[in-house]
């Protein structure tokens, strides 16, 4: 019984020491395999330099010339080299007339120059000057308003008014000249538009190179503007048939008379109306090499010009409407005394305009007048941007440094779109790289970028040059997007040829001697940026240049610095590479700076 007691004692103790043994390797294993799985990796932040750019592959093209031209068609005023004349980059070679574009520009300035004094005036109060003549103005009109009322009582006491007939005799002839008037006016207006429009048979063709482009965005503007043409010159017929009725100046020549003007009234009303749909189907074209901004600039001042004309018209018609409706048929003294109540109703309207803006003068400006006046100058300052912007357009400048072969033109020539013509300049060292970029990389991307070209022919050997043209017409092939962009380099003494290949690196963005740590170090929470720091804490940076491998860090770091992050060992296989460059960056760092 005791020696199976006995037995029974040690089995369960053996048991007992094996489950201690038992729990105490999966322990230690599990503590190992947690070292094992997991390391930290430190990196030194220092100052360096960073950049982003995009790497495609292209062929090479040889470009011994280059043509040369005018983006706009006008008149060539200067030519300033001549045939095999050697020219600098940048240098200007010929120039289009600039006097219409540049006096547009005076004028654009001194409305501005006007704008900003009539904004200052607003600032201050009226001058001594300026209270002074709007005092006498107003004294002026109350003397002439007294004088009228004089007059009028005169009239009233003097039944016997026969003079009066002379003046409206003068006003039927006077009227009758005005529709003449309105007639050959408005034959130069409505040409100006037609020309730009093509609406009648004579100048269906004149607009034949740019009109598919006119309103293009909005077409229903520009069909609007041809209505609105051809009912102008349908009333303008209607007009010259009216004054063609007007054979004698009498009394009863005044109800032909209205009617001609009225007629005149809807004719200008319909080419008021024209004027705001052709500037709106201006807005709205497409502008190219057959329909430039500078054309469009033209076109819209032409526009303008009919619409000013049109409203001055207007408001001349229903003046001459007013005065022969208080013409009478009758011998009687009533026409004049009519006409002279007229004229005391409107010197009194004219003084309560005077005394009103008397006090205005004698106020502040309010801040709708000052808004308003703010709001000009920033107009006119927009518009002498814009017109010298164009300036440059009337220029040929020298692409690089070389000689002139060969010049089309001479002074005075005519440029235009069907006649084109070029100034040739050589350059028989110059290469251009055809490469293609998505649509991705090619919104990055514009002229005049730096670029780095390695040729597989030269490895190691860095060609520099910069973009020179960017082809925004796609190119779609298996569904594939791409633009084609070239650029411009010098050979040097290298022998390359066509369609050689080479690597283009296009430099995006690039900052020398700035801060900067492996991308792979960022953390990103809540739309913010974080590294860890040597004690563990989360530090918030601010990010700007960022490209594969590295970014630049603006804020919230300092030299020498130190980030940590952990990496599991079965990431560190997959990243071995960049963790060496890691560790072989903080040596170099270490030695550098221990010498």
């Amino acid at each position: 019984m005791k020696k199976i007691l006995k037995k029974v004692l040690w089995f369960i103790f053996t048991v007992l020491v094996a489950v201690i043994l038992f729990i105490l390797l999966i322990f230690l294993f599990t503590r190992n395999r947690n070292k094992s799985d997991t390391q930290i990796n430190t990196y030194t932040v220092t100052i360096w330099d960073i950049e982003n750019t995009i790497e495609v592959y292209g062929n090479a093209e040889l470009k011994k010339e280059e043509m040369l031209w005018f983006s706009l068609p006008w008149d060539v005023a200067e030519i300033f080299v001549n045939e095999w004349d050697f020219v600098t980059k940048w240098q200007i070679l010929a120039s289009l007339d600039t006097e219409s574009i540049e006096n547009d520009i005076r004028q654009a300035e001194l409305n501005l120059e006007n704008a900003k004094i009539n904004y200052q005036d607003l600032q201050n109060w009226g001058t001594d000057t300026q209270i002074l003549q709007a005092e006498n103005a107003l004294e002026q009109s109350r003397a002439a308003l007294k004088l009228a009322k004089q007059q009028l009582d005169e009239l009233e006491d003097n039944s016997d008014i026969d003079a009066v007939w002379n003046n409206n005799d003068t006003v039927l002839k006077s009227t009758t000249l005005s529709v003449k008037d309105y007639i050959t006016q408005w034959e130069k207006a409505i040409i100006s538009l037609d020309k730009i429009f093509g609406v009648s048979n004579k100048y269906e063709s004149e607009n034949d190179a740019f009109e598919e482009f006119l309103s293009r965005k909005n077409i229903s503007y520009k069909r609007q503007t041809n209505n609105l043409i051809s009912r102008s010159y349908s009333l303008l017929d209607d007009l010259k048939d009216d004054y063609d009725d007007l054979w004698n100046i009498s009394l009863n020549n005044k109800y032909r008379l209205s009617n001609a003007l009225k007629t005149a009234e809807s004719m200008y009303q319909a080419i008021y109306d024209a004027s705001e749909s052709a500037y709106n189907a201006l807005e709205n074209s497409e502008t190219n090499e057959t329909l430039t901004p500078a054309m469009i600039w033209n076109f819209e001042s032409i526009v303008w010009n009919c619409s000013t004309l049109a409203k001055t018209t207007l408001a001349n018609i229903l003046n001459q409407n007013n005065t022969l409706n208080n013409l009478s048929n009758s011998n009687s003294s009533d026409i004049a005394i009519q006409a002279k109540e007229n004229e005391i109703a409107s010197l009194e309207n004219t003084i309560r305009l005077q005394e009103k803006s008397l006090q205005d003068i004698k106020n502040w400006g309010t801040d709708s007048q000052k808004n308003i006046a703010a709001n000009t100058v920033k107009q006119w300052e927009i518009t002498v941007n814009k017109a010298k912007k164009w300036l440059d357009s009337y220029q040929i400048t020298a692409p690089f440094d070389w000689k002139i072969r060969k010049i089309d033109f001479e002074i005075w020539d005519k440029i235009s779109a069907t006649n084109p013509k070029f100034i040739y300049i050589e350059n028989p060292d110059l290469i251009e790289i055809s490469i293609a970029l998505d649509q991705i990389d090619i919104v990055q991307v514009e002229e005049w970028m730096p670029a780095e070209v390695e040729f597989d022919a030269y490895p190691w050997v860095i060609f520099y040059g910069e973009i020179s043209d960017i082809d925004t017409k796609a190119n779609i092939s298996a569904w594939v997007v791409s633009y084609t962009v070239k650029v411009h380099i010098d050979k040097w003494e290298y022998k390359i040829f066509g369609w050689m290949t080479a690597n283009v690196k296009i430099i995006i963005e690039r900052q020398k001697e700035t801060i900067q740590v492996p991308t792979t170090y960022i953390q990103y929470i809540w739309e913010k940026s974080y590294v860890t720091n040597s004690s563990w804490l989360l530090v918030e940076v601010e990010l700007w240049i960022v490209n594969d491998n590295m970014t630049q860090v603006i804020s919230g770091l300092n030299d020498w610095d130190q980030i940590i992050k952990k990496i599991s060992n079965s990431a560190q296989s997959s990243l071995f590479n960049m963790d060496d460059m890691e560790e072989m960056h903080d040596t170099m760092v270490n030695n550098m700076y221990s010498q």
